[in-house]
């Protein structure tokens, strides 16, 4: 499906795109947790089934996240 052409969201970042990402970080900031986010590392994937029985995950990164429940 095409989008249409006289509803541009994506193209420019206006001052009411910036003040809701900025309101959001806050929040984020404000009422989230920091937690690990470890990356899955593929070492023999099916390409069939597209699984990995022996992925392993070597690194983890600290990320803040708003959880809700």
């Amino acid at each position: 499906m095409a989008t249409n052409q006289y509803f541009n969201l994506h193209g420019t970042n206006t001052p009411e795109q910036r003040l809701i990402e900025n309101l959001n970080i806050e929040a984020i900031k404000t009422f989230g947790i920091d937690v690990y986010y470890c990356p899955r590392t593929l070492n023999d994937e099916d390409t069939l089934m597209g699984d990995d029985n022996t992925a392993s995950y070597n690194s983890a990164h600290t990320i803040e996240m708003y959880i809700k429940s």
